[in-house]
């Protein structure tokens, strides 16, 4: 009966199930996805600065764009965490470079994260990435990253750059701070 079909545990379906209903039952994800728009919108376009041919698939492509994200936690500190966590911010940079091409004017993206534990909360979020010069963070690491991909299709050389040579590793703050807690003898 399952042939060419995907099963899944009827806890993840029931997960499922509620996040979706989540979604519905919060006004401005309603909003967002329910207005016109494609779902799973592919874009395909070459970086004109790399060569490379990028894509992306959008979860909703419409006037506002949406990703939407699953999170154990949707409150504003944490999500903002996990955005820096997952590289959010690279992939919303990536995403908007694909949907400018059919836009005259800069888009925003919304993020909706949606809690994967009950009551499933759903919070809509436009990721703000700029430092205090007003450049995007994630437009930046982007950027790097597609320089260094097409420098590794170039050379043949994948290896990252801690291992090509010896390098210092300094350790963190917090790591020093340690010991002020240890229990002596």
């Amino acid at each position: 009966a399952s042939d060419g079909k995907i099963c899944v545990e009827l806890s993840d379906f029931e997960t499922v199930a509620a996040v979706t209903k989540a979604v519905r039952e919060n006004r401005y994800a309603h909003r967002l996805v329910n207005g016109q728009g494609q779902a799973e919108f592919s874009i395909f376009w070459n970086d004109a600065e790399t060569g490379l041919d990028l894509k992306c698939r959008v979860d909703w492509f419409a006037a506002i764009p949406v990703d939407i994200k699953t999170t154990n936690d949707p409150s504003p500190e944490e999500y903002a965490r996990t955005c820096v966590k997952y590289g959010y911010h690279r992939k919303a940079a990536h995403y908007l470079a694909g949907i400018e091409l059919f836009n005259d004017q800069p888009t925003p993206m919304v993020h909706l994260a949606v809690g994967t534990k009950a009551p499933h909360v759903v919070a809509a979020y436009e990721i703000d990435d700029r430092d205090g010069d007003n450049r995007s963070l994630g437009y930046r690491q982007w950027r790097q990253t597609l320089t260094d991909l097409a420098r590794c299709y170039e050379t043949g050389d994948w290896r990252e750059p801690h291992e090509k040579q010896i390098t210092s590793l300094r350790l963190p703050g917090w790591a020093f701070s340690q010991e002020l807690y240890q229990v002596g003898d």
